[in-house]
């Protein structure tokens, strides 16, 4: 995992956002910010 999932991971879980609050509020799928919580590269 990269330094970059690690860090989403504690400000999901510090400001207790869920991935689906992230995704509807950046206007993204909810898949890509799965992918990124878990250090893999997101999908167009």
């Amino acid at each position: 995992m990269g330094r970059a999932s690690d860090a989403l991971k504690q400000v999901l879980d510090t400001y207790s956002i869920s991935q689906n609050k992230l995704a509807v509020t950046m206007g993204i799928s909810r898949a890509n910010v799965g992918r990124w919580y878990h250090g893999l590269e997101p999908q167009c």
